[in-house]
């Protein structure tokens, strides 16, 4: 990835970047865990965010949210596979279920909105939320 071209100058572009997924390789590397495994015993167990995962099993799957794509002055659901942003998606969740060998740093976790919004605050609470530490500073 270092090798790889700059995109635009700092500043003069905004585009999505592999920074989240670097980290997330530099989490492997310093615990010595996958990064999943990494993920759900620093930060969901902790955080008491029971459904967060990169998976999706088959009993959660009718809870999953689908994802919609602007069309015109309307949205309508995606298709069954779409490319979605760049990233092939589909309404069923298929590719949330398993088994997986990769995971990205940027892309993948599928928390419920309470887990998400206990994880924002953990982030504007420097890493500390309901007197759970999950960093240090």
């Amino acid at each position: 990835m270092a090798r790889e071209p700059v995109v635009s100058q700092a500043g003069s572009g905004l585009h999505y970047g592999v920074a989240l997924d670097v980290l997330g390789r530099v989490g492997e590397v310093v615990s010595g865990q996958p990064f999943d495994q990494f993920l759900q015993e620093r930060m969901f167990t902790p955080l008491h965010m029971t459904d967060t995962s990169f998976l999706v099993t088959d009993a959660k799957l009718p809870r999953f949210a689908n994802a919609y794509v602007r069309e015109g002055n309307d949205l309508r659901a995606i298709r069954d596979p779409e490319t979605f942003g760049g990233t092939l998606t589909d309404s069923q969740g298929a590719m949330y279920k398993g088994p997986k060998r990769h995971f990205a740093g940027g892309a993948g976790l599928t928390p419920t909105a309470r887990a998400y919004s206990r994880y924002q605050k953990m982030l504007a609470n420097r890493a500390e939320v309901a007197s759970v530490r999950t960093m240090r500073p």
